[in-house]
């Protein structure tokens, strides 16, 4: 680890409309203040991220997203905190089932969303975090954003 900039740990999942899964966390990077292009933010922990915060897509860092000024160009809004299901494991899952738990925890916080700016959500990006050091199996936060296709 570099001196002076934080660890990473946890995961960062996510699914596009179009049924393309990714998993960003090992593909993003986590904005920093000696980079010049990272955007000005606070660390928060997810389950303190409120509806009207935005953030920033890519690695948790410390278990905590990057909520950033909702004028930022990188900038998707959160629209819900959820909690995974009563046939969550209590222990992590694989990623891509871990995927799953958060996708699915996240689909009605999506789906009013889409009714809330009435349009459909067909090729936005549908993002759910989950941070997989606190997964504690039913109820576990998953934090839901929308956001634009890169």
């Amino acid at each position: 680890m570099l001196k002076g900039r934080p660890s990473r740990r946890g995961l960062m999942v996510a699914a596009a409309a179009a049924v393309t899964i990714g998993v960003f966390g090992a593909c993003g990077v986590a904005p920093d203040a000696e980079s010049p292009e990272a955007t000005p933010g606070r660390l928060v922990e997810i389950s303190e991220v409120a509806r009207e915060d935005c953030l920033v897509v890519g690695p948790l860092v410390d278990g905590q997203v990057t909520v950033v000024d909702c004028g930022a160009d990188d900038a998707v809004p959160v629209v819900g905190l959820a909690a995974v299901g009563d046939d969550a494991p209590d222990i992590a899952p694989a990623a891509a089932i871990l995927n799953g738990f958060a996708q699915s925890a996240c689909q009605p916080s999506f789906d009013a969303y889409a009714i809330e700016v009435d349009e459909p959500l067909t090729g936005k990006n549908l993002i759910s975090v989950i941070d997989e050091a606190t997964w504690s199996g039913v109820g576990t936060t998953v934090l839901c954003a929308v956001g634009e296709p890169e």
